[in-house]
């Protein structure tokens, strides 16, 4: 049901791979803006606004729309590259830590991409991207982006530094804004900088689960069943064709284990699944 990847590599998406879109927005935010140092929740006092904070900041950080349970772990398998991620919880399904690699060959060459998010205590959320080439005559070239996140006084990610730590000295390439409704839930994402001006992203929700993601290019639906299960996902954008996943079978919390999704390439139609293997703190 779900694939993690960065923003400025659309070549390692799974199918959840939501919306290839950076936005900003509003100065007066900056003034709110702390470095994501809150503690990690314990499972006390994980009430309903805490939980939610807790999938906001989630689904910011890996793309992946909030699990069901009190998830501790998850490990993803791709049929294809090589591919692996895991996913790591502390209580309240609060994001402890993230990865995911993949390794593309081609004629030309191998790229391994490698995509991570760690919490630093002396720093809060810091997400790093990857992605190193071996051309087939032996030259390697390597590019590397830090993503650093910033919250407010009630623990939302409200702004985030995208840097260029491939040069030195490091270069801000673009800043991310994220504005939330009074349920703490992600409503628009506004990006400022890099190839585009502006982009905004808008979020809908259905029966309180995120069913529709839009920008001036793209927009995905996202399907869910009765149980709260996710079901299917279709994205149409101006520039690439229809891309679509859907979920094949759920664990016994409404997770999703195994995941199928086609999406254009080369110009053909590349399908790809994904396993994902759960475990959960005890009630």
């Amino acid at each position: 049901m779900f694939s993690l990847v960065s923003q400025e590599n659309q070549n390692t998406e799974s199918i959840f791979t939501l919306l290839d879109m950076d936005k900003f927005l509003m100065l007066a935010l900056a003034i709110l803006v702390m470095p994501a140092c809150k503690p990690f929740v314990d499972a006390s006092s994980c009430d309903e606004t805490q939980r939610a904070i807790n999938d906001a900041n989630f689904f910011i950080l890996t793309s992946l729309p909030p699990l069901n349970g009190e998830v501790q772990s998850v490990q993803i398998v791709g049929s294809q590259n090589n591919e692996y991620g895991a996913l790591r919880f502390a209580r309240c399904r609060r994001l402890a830590s993230y990865e995911r690699a993949k390794t593309l060959n081609t004629a030309h060459g191998s790229t391994i991409v490698r995509d991570n998010v760690r919490w630093r205590n002396d720093k809060g959320w810091m997400r790093e991207y990857i992605r190193q080439t071996r051309s087939a005559t032996g030259n390697i070239s390597k590019m590397v982006m830090r993503e650093q996140f910033y919250t407010d006084s009630l623990g939302r990610i409200v702004r985030a530094e995208n840097v260029s730590a491939t040069q030195q000295p490091p270069k801000v390439l673009h800043t991310t804004t994220y504005q939330y409704d009074d349920r703490h839930r992600l409503v628009r994402k506004t990006v400022n900088g890099g190839m585009m001006v502006m982009l905004a992203v808008d979020y809908r929700y259905t029966d309180g689960r995120l069913s529709r993601m839009a920008d001036s290019d793209s927009t995905s639906t996202l399907r869910w069943d009765e149980k709260g299960r996710w079901i299917s996902r279709e994205t149409t954008s101006t520039y690439n064709g229809p891309r679509q996943a859907r979920c094949l079978g759920w664990d016994p919390e409404g997770n999703c284990t195994a995941e199928y999704g086609e999406q254009p390439a080369a110009g053909a139609m590349k399908d790809q699944s994904l396993h994902y293997q759960y475990t959960y703190y005890p009630r």
